[in-house]
């Protein structure tokens, strides 16, 4: 399964929109929003943005880690 399906899936199912996660995936229809939405709409949520990040990130720190994963340290 390819990380943004395992994002966009997890984080979907803890709630978070579906525009938020195409923003922050940049899909396309984010950037293209027709008609009224795309008219009225112009936040970037960057708030929900970077909650959703957050949220992503808790999740992944307290993932159980496969026996084959090797964490990559800074030099």
């Amino acid at each position: 399964m390819p990380a943004s399906w395992a994002f966009s899936s997890g984080n979907g199912g803890r709630g978070v929109s579906e525009s938020v996660l195409d923003g922050i995936l940049n899909h396309k229809q984010s950037a293209t929003r027709g008609g009224v939405l795309g008219v009225y709409q112009v936040s970037s949520q960057t708030d929900a943005r970077r909650l959703a990040m957050e949220a992503w990130s808790r999740y992944l720190d307290n993932a159980p880690t496969a026996a084959n994963v090797v964490e990559m340290r800074s030099a």
